[in-house]
């Protein structure tokens, strides 16, 4: 079967199910069977609610197919790209290095791309110079690190030849590529998505770069815009989010730069209807959430990240009264002070029922705080709850699962949560915390995140042997596992499921230590193994290697 015509009916409208669905119903045809369920698979789970519980069925059977016949279908991934990640039945973003994309992108001549990754400028020259090649096609979005020494770079990705007139989003990490990119308006008029990280740049040059945002985007098309590092005031905000170069922004994330109070005046004149808001670090969160909240721009936001801003009682006492509350759908208030006190006025407001993503991280809750969550009216709808770095212990976590809320639970990071936190009471979790979450109702939990607590091998085996979920992600960096513990994995049929485990840290895994994981029949070629920080043997990394290849982080 030739299977370029539908593929390049795929390639033109990369967003729409049906043209897959149809080469899916070709592919049975012809006898690829496996290849068509796969893409029917991903397709499914794309249009699947995380909380519907045909999620996680579609989800065994995805990682089934894909640990069976990735090789088979694209042959060994490793042997010419960084990382690449399959979406809808066809691999869909790859990260290349300058040396593989030049002589391997042809690899990918029957897949999808709509997201690529360059890191060295050369490697982006070279393929440009040939006949244009099909990853082009229907590209999205693209991420740049270093063009600045290629002049002609707009030019190249401009022209018909290269085929990115299609191209929707770009990802900029040096003030003078972002210069570079303003000169070539085919690019620039086309884009909805736009992100900009000087984090690490010069001061100067970072200035005279975004001092032109403005008349560098004017099309008015713009959806996305993260501006991180780019030492925006007040002024510069207000002059972005009333132009016609944002009238159509529905995300902005500007975490870090130096907004004050002033700033919330671009968002009473802004124009645009934001529904996501990145404030991580900045002032304008720490003094004047009220007011912000309050703005028409803002009414229907349904995330919002604000890490690190202080001021947590009145913070948390403000959205508890905001509308955003209502109608909420993540987040964010990670590297605070929240204590329960504080985070009780939350907990009292009824909240939003469509709420899945709550980021809690590195603050000061105690059991005190999880037993008011567990109280919420919000708290069952829940699918991703972090809680790491929070001071909590045994009786946290029985309260977490006594109450019955969290049965919806995908995503539960409890980490560093040990005695070593400054002012800890000698509060942590250990074996008895993790039995308690191994006779929870969390049927639904995929990943976990263990690390630095002081629990032994046999809570890590009371998971694999008697916890009602089966994990995809399992983190136990620091936690002091034993050789004991990975012979226990290995031969586990649960490790097949394994999408990443990490175990990195663990002093005690010495020598041969992880050799029963390289010869075992059940660790996954899809599975994501860190072993940094162990004291493993030079045999071991690559009898690690072939197993799982670049997936190995060592």
């Amino acid at each position: 079967m030739d299977s370029q015509p539908f593929l390049r009916a795929i390639r033109a409208k990369p967003e729409d199910d049906l043209p897959r669905l149809i080469y899916a119903d070709a592919l049975e045809e012809s006898g690829a069977s496996e290849r068509a369920e796969f893409i029917r698979v991903q397709v499914a789970l794309a249009n699947t609610a995380e909380h519907d519980p045909q999620f996680r069925v579609l989800e065994d059977r995805e990682h089934e197919l894909l640990g069976k016949h990735e090789e088979t279908w694209i042959g060994r991934p490793d042997s010419w790209a960084q990382e690449w990640t399959w979406h809808r039945g066809f691999i869909d973003e790859v990260i290349f290095s300058e040396f593989r994309f030049a002589r391997t992108c042809h690899r990918l001549r029957d897949e999808v791309v709509t997201r690529l990754e360059m890191t060295e400028q050369s490697g982006f020259r070279s393929p440009l110079k040939r006949d244009p090649d099909p990853i082009w096609d229907a590209l999205r979005e693209l991420t740049v690190h270093d063009l600045c020494n290629s002049e002609r770079i707009g030019e190249r990705l401009s022209s018909q030849k290269c085929k990115v007139t299609s191209l929707r989003g770009i990802n900029i990490r040096r003030p003078s590529d972002f210069v570079q990119l303003s000169r070539f308006g085919e690019i620039r008029h086309h884009l909805k998505s736009l992100d900009v990280d000087f984090y690490n740049a010069d001061m100067t040059e970072t200035r005279e770069a975004t001092q032109d945002l403005i008349e560098i985007f004017d099309s008015g098309l713009l959806e996305h815009l993260h501006l991180q590092g780019c030492e925006l005031d007040g002024r510069q905000l207000r002059n972005l989010l009333t132009s016609t170069a944002t009238k159509s922004l529905k995300s902005l994330s500007v975490p870090y730069d130096p907004l004050g109070p002033d700033a919330v005046q671009a968002f009473v004149q802004c124009t645009a209807k934001l529904n996501r808001l990145n404030i991580n670090g900045t002032p304008l969160a720490a003094f004047s959430l009220d007011r912000l909240l309050h703005t028409r721009s803002l009414q229907s936001l349904t995330q919002l990240n604000m890490d690190g801003t202080g001021s947590a009682r009145t913070n948390l006492e403000v959205i508890a009264e905001s509308s955003f509350w209502k109608t909420a759908e993540r987040l964010s208030v990670r590297n605070g002070t929240v204590s329960a006190s504080t985070f009780e006025p939350l907990t009292r407001a009824a909240g939003s029922a469509k709420l899945r993503h709550l980021e809690l991280g590195n603050n000061y809750l105690r059991t005190e705080g999880v037993l008011f969550m567990c109280e919420a009216e919000w708290a069952k709808s829940l699918t991703f709850l972090s809680l790491y770095r929070n001071y909590l212990d045994d009786q946290s976590c029985e309260a977490l699962v006594g109450s019955g809320q969290f049965a919806g639970l995908r995503t539960l990071l409890l980490s560093g949560n040990n005695a070593n936190l400054p002012g800890s009471g000698n509060e942590m979790i250990t074996d008895r915390g993790v039995f308690a979450i191994c006779r929870s109702n969390m049927t639904s939990l995929r990943m976990l995140t263990l690390s630095g607590l002081a629990i032994t091998d046999d809570a890590v085996m009371k998971i694999f042997d008697e916890a009602p979920f089966t994990l995809s992600s399992l983190t136990l960096e620091g936690t002091n596992v034993t050789p004991d513990l990975i012979s226990f994995i290995a031969k586990h049929p649960k490790l097949k499921r394994l999408n990443h485990l990490d175990l990195s840290q663990n002093r005690q895994l010495a020598g041969n230590a992880f050799r029963p994981l390289a010869e075992s029949e059940y660790l996954s070629p899809l599975g994501e193994l860190d072993i940094r920080g162990t004291n493993y043997s030079p045999e071991m990394y690559p009898a690690l290697y072939q197993r799982v290849g670049q997936r190995l982080t060592t």
